[in-house]
């Protein structure tokens, strides 16, 4: 079956189509007993309508309704007025299509980083990312590594653990926090990653 196993992991809040919240922070009680860090991003002009079609894509792909018409789609994308700001781009994995931009993405940034590398991530287990950090730090990268102390998964911890020495080795700096860093972000060079996505 091809919904075996499958699971939403986006977090995703959309407010009128106008204000859209996107990062690691979920809903379960453990987020609210201040062990948890994390970061979520408040986006706003034409960035919202990516974000609005990926939790439509998420809603239709569980079962919800979606309008009849193209029309009756309006009311989910409304007109933004145009100002200042950054490029953005919202990337989403189709788990079972082989459709996996966000990989692309995180391992481009790793391999392209040429000054800075910076990386939180709970669950870093990805050994391309790995091995990438390292090899990013030996031609002379800045490489910065915050990882949890307790990810609360054992795979995960030992993961990450077993190339502490050659991230260290390499010149990498690579940090446990004491509670649970959950937040997703890569900064290489001046390209900042962020949003749900674990590198595992």
């Amino acid at each position: 079956q091809d919904d075996l196993l499958h699971f939403d992991h986006r977090k995703v809040v959309v407010i009128d189509g106008r204000i859209g919240y996107v990062g690691g922070p979920g809903i379960e009680d453990h987020y609210a007993d201040e062990t948890f860090h994390d970061v979520m991003l408040r986006l706003e002009g034409p960035i919202v309508a990516q974000l609005q079609s990926v939790f439509l894509l998420s809603w239709h792909f569980q079962g919800g309704p979606l309008p009849a018409t193209a029309g009756e789609l309006d009311r989910f994308f409304p007109a933004l007025p145009d100002g200042q700001g950054v490029p953005m781009e919202i990337l989403l994995n189709n788990p079972g299509e082989g459709h996996l931009p966000i990989r692309t993405a995180f391992r481009a940034a790793v391999a392209g980083a040429r000054r800075r590398l910076y990386v939180v991530n709970p669950y870093l287990a990805d050994r391309g990312i790995l091995r990438g950090l390292v090899d990013a730090a030996n031609r002379g990268v800045e490489v910065r590594v915050i990882v949890p102390s307790d990810p609360r998964s054992l795979p995960a911890s030992a993961a990450v653990r077993h190339w502490f020495q050659r991230l260290q080795d390499a010149g990498a700096d690579v940090r446990e926090h004491p509670q649970m860093a959950h937040a997703k972000v890569v900064l290489s060079d001046d390209t900042v990653l962020a949003g749900t996505a674990n590198l595992d």
